[in-house]
């Protein structure tokens, strides 16, 4: 049953990470579905979990996350996103998670400041075939983000700098920590 948890918990997280990378944002449904499901992991991994030290590195990252929103290195859904994401994890885990997310924020922020023009051409013709789509166009799945400007990932005069889905690195090492969860258990 809690394999069917995470591999939820990495649906939720690959549609967080989608919607930061075509609309920067993340919308809070999405991270509230996925703090919901750590309750239902944590119920049934029960004898199993720390749960005072899995809070204490839960409020760590959340204010860790903030701070760097406050000095605008992260965006706020990122933090959030971030901060449900370790409550996935075991506490041994979350020092080679967030190597994972830093490495993968890293190549991500090349790619962004060397190529931002052809990811925004993507991201473009993404959320027009999107919009075309009946599934995603419903107001649960993308449908209110899909009736917002395009934003180009270089043109935030407010930042002055390129933007950065950083979304899509929290998905990366999710994606590669949970797998490894699968593969060490033979699943």
């Amino acid at each position: 049953m809690v394999s069917f948890c995470y591999l939820g918990f990495l649906t939720l997280s690959f549609f967080a990470a989608l919607s930061d990378f075509m609309f920067y944002r993340i919308p809070n449904a999405l991270i509230i579905t996925i703090l919901g499901g750590v309750g239902l992991k944590l119920f049934l991994e029960y004898p199993h979990t720390d749960y005072y030290f899995t809070a204490l590195i839960f409020v760590i990252t959340l204010l860790s996350g903030y701070l760097l929103y406050a000095f605008k290195v992260m965006g706020a859904g990122d933090a959030k996103f971030l901060s449900a994401s370790i409550l996935w994890l075991t506490p041994q885990d979350v020092p080679s998670y967030l190597v994972i997310v830093s490495i993968a924020g890293g190549i991500l922020s090349i790619c962004y400041i060397f190529w931002h023009h052809r990811i925004d051409s993507l991201r473009l013709n993404l959320i027009k075939n999107l919009k075309e789509s009946s599934l995603f166009n419903q107001p649960w799945m993308f449908g209110t983000s899909l009736q917002i400007p395009f934003t180009s990932a270089g043109s935030d005069i407010a930042w002055s700098k390129t933007l950065i889905p950083y979304g899509v690195s929290i998905f990366t090492g999710s994606l590669i920590l949970v797998s490894l969860y699968f593969t060490q258990r033979g699943l």
